[in-house]
């Protein structure tokens, strides 16, 4: 909303001391342009509004702002292959008229009947033709999930509770952050009728107490992967990534950066968007943008193979790199703290070695596993010809003068090279108990030390 001239009032009349009233606006002000969308629709008019527009119902509205801030609310479904409405469509006298203004006509109408004055979906209310809007629009549309007064939720393939964990809304990209990030969400089913009888099916308090779960959100968390406990009590930022991640694992996008960019506001980070860099380097730069904002290791916790374009073997290719069940690794822990940095010569990185053998599997004959221990002396002893393993561990736990495994510990798999150690590409992720740990499941490791080296 655009400052209000010197020359007029504010705020209507409200009996307040005027240097309050503008603080009130300033407040307000402030709020639309950096909580709200860049437009709404209007339910009154069924038109558009932009925040930035004096002469809109908004506008209008300062008196109401003053008690109550502007409510509005927020779709999440999955988009038609063809015939949704866009933002130049909203624009025309006439809209043309389809399944998806049919969507959005029945959106509204409940938005109404949620007591709001707005509305927001992400298929009209964005000038996709615009980069710089389509880029701040996708960085901070977890932020607009989550002011919404209400998001309403379609599941356009669900008939009732017991098929709603199969609805295809639960394997998109998108949808991961319009189901964490609002306050409150109701979910309808094909026909948009309720789904249970509840005013609001979820409502975040930032609390979860076991015992208390309804048939919804127990079917919630089957068709998202997510615990209950997790459902209720999410909050953005980049911790917990070895169980957060796996829930983004499979999920589709139609463009392939977009997996990567929907997960920006889960992690609370957020970097320019670049469409057709492709999903592998947009990946690495969420991956660096989360090793900026946490000296955690638990990203370092996937498997499988890092991406043909990256500038390291210990950056993953997608989220699909940590497809295991969340609850695999919930209480692995991750007490080592250290700077992470993507450099172009790989990852740096500090990892505590234990040197192994490597073991092979031969199936021809019934043979089974061969341990190898390689050791070549006198003119062969050359270290490119000299392979050696170990496992480098990183989720040790560092004591000012000592370091201590966990009793639980994940390590990559590494072999020394002429140029230094070589992450080697592993189906799993490579878990192990250590024996004869204290009580605190940690055992003395402090006759080794940790090693810097580039990945």
């Amino acid at each position: 909303m655009k400052p209000v001239p010197s020359h007029e009032s504010p705020v209507p009349s409200t009996g307040l001391d005027p240097t309050i009233a503008d603080d009130i606006f300033e407040t307000l002000t402030r709020y639309i342009y950096d909580e709200m969308p860049i437009r709404l629709i209007s339910l009154d008019t069924m038109k558009l509004v932009e925040r930035g527009d004096p002469e809109t119902t908004r506008r209008n509205a300062i008196s109401s702002l003053v008690k109550e801030v502007v409510k509005y609310a927020i779709l999440s479904h999955r988009w038609l292959d063809k015939g949704e409405p866009t933002y130049q469509e909203m624009l025309m006298e006439y809209p043309p008229v389809g399944p998806g203004y049919d969507k959005l006509g029945q959106f509204c109408r409940l938005a109404r009947e949620y007591g709001t004055e707005f509305a927001w979906s992400d298929t009209c209310c964005i000038d996709k033709t615009s980069s710089s809007e389509l880029d701040e629009s996708i960085r901070s549309m977890f932020k607009w999930y989550k002011t919404a007064h209400i998001c309403i939720v379609f599941l356009a393939q669900t008939t009732s509770l017991s098929d709603m964990p199969n609805d295809p809304w639960f394997k998109r990209g998108w949808t991961l952050q319009e189901l964490l990030a609002p306050q409150y969400l109701k979910f309808f089913g094909s026909t948009w009728a309720p789904l249970t009888n509840s005013r609001r099916d979820i409502e975040r308090q930032g609390v979860y107490t076991p015992g208390t779960s309804s048939p919804l959100l127990a079917k919630m968390s089957d068709g998202s992967g997510i615990t209950e406990a997790d459902l209720l009590t999410f909050s953005p930022g980049a911790k917990l990534v070895h169980i957060r991640m796996p829930w983004a694992a499979r999920r589709l996008t139609t463009r392939g950066e977009d997996r990567a960019y929907s997960l920006m506001g889960i992690f609370d980070v957020s970097f320019p968007i670049a469409y057709g860099e492709g999903l592998q380097r947009a990946f690495c730069r969420l991956v660096d943008a989360i090793m900026h904002s946490s000296p955690s290791t638990e990203i370092l916790n996937w498997a499988g193979e890092s991406g043909d374009s990256q500038v390291s073997r210990a950056i993953p290719s997608s989220p699909d790199c940590y497809n295991y069940p969340a609850s695999t690794y919930a209480n692995l822990r991750f007490f080592s703290r250290q700077q992470l940095a993507i450099t172009s010569m790989g990852l740096r990185v500090s990892l505590l070695l234990l040197q192994s053998e490597m073991t092979f599997r031969c199936d021809a004959y019934d043979i089974g596993d061969i341990t190898v221990q390689s050791k070549l002396t006198g003119k062969w002893n050359l270290r490119a010809l000299d392979p050696r393993w170990a496992l480098g561990i990183y989720n040790y736990y560092q004591l000012p003068n000592n370091l201590q495994l966990e009793q639980v510990s994940v390590a990559y798999l590494l072999t020394s090279t002429l140029f230094g150690w070589m992450k080697i590409p592993t189906k799993d992720i490579i878990s192990f108990h250590v024996p004869n740990c204290n009580e605190s499941g940690l055992r003395d490791a402090s006759d080794k030390e940790l090693v810097s080296m580039l990945l």
